[in-house]
């Protein structure tokens, strides 16, 4: 918690109820903390969550041509700063299962 502290996160540890407490496997918890370690996490995780669905890659309040669009802008921006990489093409790489692919 101290790391956390000195790092300036903001954290919150809130005790689950008791029917949830004895549905938790901590074990599959950390299994699972520890598939995912050292992936990146930060806001253009945020981005893609609002993207993605549990049935559609692309929600019914966004069309293809807004997303289009959002990465056009993206990638013209992206020449001032390294966001376009960031945000678009490392969760495109993610979501097809590929490394390093390049617009």
């Amino acid at each position: 918690m101290n790391r956390s502290v000195n790092a300036g996160y903001n954290m919150v540890l809130l005790q689950l109820k008791d029917e949830y407490r004895s549905k938790f496997d901590v074990s599959k918890a950390w299994g699972r903390f520890n598939e995912l370690k050292g992936h990146p996490y930060g806001f253009h995780v945020f981005l893609f969550s609002g993207i993605d669905t549990v049935d559609q890659s692309i929600p019914t309040y966004l069309s293809i041509e807004v997303v289009t669009w959002i990465i056009n802008i993206s990638e013209i921006y992206s020449k001032f700063y390294d966001l376009f990489d960031l945000i678009v093409v490392s969760g495109l790489n993610m979501r097809l299962g590929t490394q390093g692919l390049k617009p």
